[in-house]
């Protein structure tokens, strides 16, 4: 068989390789929620894993929910999510959600009706002008067949919302959230703003710490093995294949199987050194993160949504989310956790942790109907947390991703997957691999689905589903 190319256009045969064969022996790497899961399944369906930690125990000392704390189930989980993520509470009615825009709280879906409190006049005037161009264009495009292409976030929200809307609601929340509308794929806007079916929501009923103690009891009693507290320095490549992995202090280990990797993929590439050649660590470069940025802070909760997400007002702050409504964390009732993400160069992220606690509090300050308490801030910061999905990045990720699998390595996790998905999105991604589907059919399931939805008649989207 010839050896894979590795050109910049890859060939067919290259991506034939894209066949984890998931053999019982299994090295995870990483101590991130992401490789928690990949740790608990693999030992779960029995495998026998070598978990290596970069620190001296999983994911850090923040006990805080994962993202806003609750997981959309299309169909029952199944035994091995209940496994790995715990004892799953279904949720009451996911309504309870809002948008904020200019210190109001307006609860949501929107109707075309409500658009004059959030907009004013002049702006919801503009607003349905241009959603009766895109349903004229509509209804004229499908007898004449036109047509026009949608690459970023922007020409979708636009296609399917009108310019106005995109510039006051959907273009500033993506800049906070995503980064610049024009430079965001619109599979963004697909997976977070498309109108979805009817789901039943669910959430885990113990907290990460607890996850990740069941974790390592897991891989112990699988006959696997932790390795807590080393960073790994190399790997070593020998018939193709990943064969050691060079550890700090002296260590190595000896791969049997597959290597998981919940780590970024320039990260994974420069661990390959030459063993893959300059255009595929040039793509690898190519695949940026935001980093994520958590606050907790005291305040009445009492009559608040859910879920509060954030247009205008907000400092870089994108949502508002209830802790203390997760059946996992009860303790944290009477909190408020605002969520960002930051671009590495801001400056905000370097921050003293006061600086980013004035910046949360200034933050609530604008929305009176949220009324902070005194008290203790709690802030996690979460590294190369949120995949960038750019206009160019899906070709460089595809020629990435098929490079590390012919060598034997596969990413899992948010940022090993470069896809934004929630915990239970990850056990359905690695129950795949687990199953020995293709990697590629496993990455379209699960991670990056071609999905879109058509607009309900009469009724504006509400926002943001994810």
């Amino acid at each position: 068989m010839d050896p894979p190319s590795f050109d910049l256009v890859p060939r067919p045969r290259y991506l034939d390789l894209e066949v984890p064969t998931m053999e019982r022996d299994v090295v995870v790497l990483g101590g991130t929620p992401g490789a928690v899961r990949a740790a608990a399944a693999c030992a779960r369906r029995g495998r026998r894993v070598t978990w290596i930690l970069p620190d001296a125990a999983p994911e850090g000392p923040s006990d805080l929910p994962e993202g806003r704390g609750s997981l959309e189930v299309a169909q029952p989980p199944g035994a091995l999510a209940e496994a790995v993520l715990g004892p799953l509470v279904p949720l009451p009615d996911p309504s309870r959600r809002a948008l904020a825009v200019a210190g109001r709280i307006h609860p949501l879906p929107i109707r075309p009706r409500g658009l004059s409190s959030i907009l004013g006049p002049s702006a919801t005037r503009a607003a349905a002008w241009g959603l009766a161009r895109v349903r004229t264009r509509e209804a004229v495009g499908g007898l004449v067949g036109a047509w026009s292409e949608i690459r970023s976030y922007r020409d979708w929200v636009s296609r399917r919302y009108g310019e106005p809307l995109a510039n006051a609601l959907y273009g500033p929340y993506c800049r906070r959230r995503w980064g610049d509308p024009g430079e965001v794929g619109a599979a963004v806007a697909r997976l977070h703003h498309a109108m979805p079916a009817v789901h039943d929501r669910v959430a885990p009923a113990e907290g990460p710490a607890a996850r990740a103690a069941h974790a390592l009891a897991a891989v112990e009693a699988a006959g696997g093995r932790v390795i807590a507290g080393v960073s790994v320095q190399r790997f070593v490549v020998r018939e193709g294949r990943v064969a050691t992995i060079l550890l700090a202090r002296r260590r190595r280990i000896r791969v049997e199987g597959e290597v998981l990797v919940a780590h970024p993929p320039a990260e994974v590439a420069g661990w390959l050194g030459e063993a893959i050649p300059d255009p595929i660590h040039a793509h690898a470069g190519r695949l940026s993160f935001r980093h994520a940025l958590e606050v907790l802070l005291p305040a009445d909760d009492a009559d608040l949504p859910d879920e509060i997400h954030l247009v205008g007002p907000g400092g870089p702050f994108f949502r508002i989310t209830l802790p203390g409504r997760c059946p996992g964390h009860t303790d944290l009732a009477g909190h408020v956790l605002l969520h960002a993400t930051l671009d590495p160069d801001d400056p905000l992220w370097r921050a003293p942790d006061a600086d980013i606690e004035d910046a949360a509090r200034a933050a609530l300050a604008e929305f009176p109907g949220i009324p902070i308490r005194c008290g203790d801030a709690h802030i996690r910061r979460l590294e190369e947390d949120q995949p960038c999905w750019t206009l160019g990045s899906a070709p460089s990720w595809l020629r990435v991703r098929a490079a590390f699998a012919s060598l034997g390595v596969v990413g899992v996790g948010r940022s090993g997957t470069f896809g934004h998905l929630d915990p239970l999105g990850e056990v359905r991604f690695l129950e795949a691999l687990l199953a020995d589907v293709p990697l590629r059919e496993a990455h379209r399931l699960h991670v990056d689905p071609p999905f879109d939805a058509p607009r309900r008649p009469g009724e504006l989207p509400g926002f943001v589903y994810r």
